[in-house]
């Protein structure tokens, strides 16, 4: 999946639309805040303005729109563990979770 055909894919659950929106929107939103490109965010980097900006479009799909981990992974050519880290579901990280979930859910 190119980077144009992931920023125009519908935000979809279970064959519902769940924005009237795409993905694009969000990403674009988590983007402007961060002041990095989608292309950042959707690859490896590890720099921490790019990082912010992945974990809070994670936990955005997650905690507002009900993505899976595993859906987010598929989304974003992610390790499922790798999502399960951001959103702070490992056990060492029960903390990160509870306050992701009280920031977007």
């Amino acid at each position: 999946m190119t980077l144009e055909e992931f920023l125009n894919t519908p935000v979809v659950m279970v064959e519902q639309t769940l924005l009237p929106d795409k993905l694009g929107t969000v990403m674009a939103e988590v983007c402007d805040k961060h002041f990095v490109h989608p292309h950042h965010v959707l690859g490896k980097s590890r720099d921490q303005k790019v990082v912010q900006a992945r974990r809070e479009f994670i936990a955005i799909l997650h905690f507002r729109y009900r993505y899976l981990p595993e859906e987010i992974a598929r989304l974003m050519d992610m390790d499922r563990t790798s999502v399960n880290y951001h959103l702070g579901k490992l056990k060492s990280r029960g903390a990160v979770y509870a306050h992701l979930k009280s920031k977007y859910a």
